[in-house]
């Protein structure tokens, strides 16, 4: 690894939003990162990486979120996806699948980035639950920059027509839910294949971001571990 190579990366602090962030990819670099001596683990089964201070249980920093395992993206047809969303519906159970639909470069007249592209929908729209009166997908693009959109009269695959939307590929998104460390102090996620900090993907970025996005108040009570999201007071500084 060279002495000039940066990484973007995720930086998780207690008691704020994530930050994406640029650090120098070297030892100092990490260390600057995080305020002290670290740690690399991989506590999701893959390439990506956690950048923790090895020191957080003997200093006794505050906690900070509970790692779950990881997102399992299956990649499928439009037609695939939609019919895994009907059947789910069917049963008329309190649970909803999310799905990531990722349309082509040239649906658009200008250029996107992948995340821009991907809109994530879940199955409690209407155009997935038998019998409702109405027919409509909502969708935000999985970078936040087009949020609350009615797609199907966009998408070629819908109501959008010839000229409409292409769908380029489509993944069944099954959040990993299983608690895997309660992390003290600040951390950083990071690629880590082949043994190297890198740059998240961004598509990587964008979904680790939401999903650890909420500060945690972390209790275990009689060997339960008890987690609760909040809302953080922002600093008159922060954006």
């Amino acid at each position: 690894m060279s002495n000039n190579e940066k990484a973007t990366v995720l930086l998780f602090e207690p008691g704020k939003y994530p930050k994406t962030v640029t650090i120098d990819a070297i030892p100092s670099g990490l260390h600057k990162a995080i305020g002290g001596e670290f740690n690399i683990i991989y506590p999701f089964g893959n390439d990506i990486c956690v950048v923790c201070r090895a020191d957080a249980q003997t200093v006794g920093l505050k906690t900070n979120r509970a790692l779950r395992s990881a997102d399992k993206r299956t990649e499928m047809t439009y037609g695939q996806l939609t019919s895994a969303f009907y059947n789910q519906e069917s049963k008329m159970e309190d649970k909803h699948l999310l799905g990531h639909v990722v349309f082509t470069p040239d649906s658009f007249t200008k250029p996107y980035s992948e995340a821009s592209r991907t809109y994530v929908i879940s199955s409690d729209n209407k155009a997935f639950i038998p019998g409702m009166g109405g027919y409509s997908i909502y969708g935000s693009s999985l970078d936040g920059t087009d949020v609350c959109v009615r797609l199907e009269g966009y998408m070629a695959a819908e109501k959008g027509g010839k000229d409409g939307w292409k769908i380029e590929k489509c993944y069944l998104v099954e959040p990993g839910k299983e608690i895997q460390l309660i992390m003290r102090g600040p951390f950083l996620i990071c690629d880590g294949s082949d043994q190297r900090i890198k740059s998240l993907s961004e598509i990587d970025r964008h979904m680790l971001h939401d999903k650890y996005y909420h500060p945690e108040r972390i209790a275990e009570k009689a060997g339960y571990i008890e987690v609760e999201t909040y809302r953080p007071s922002r600093d008159r500084n922060d954006r």
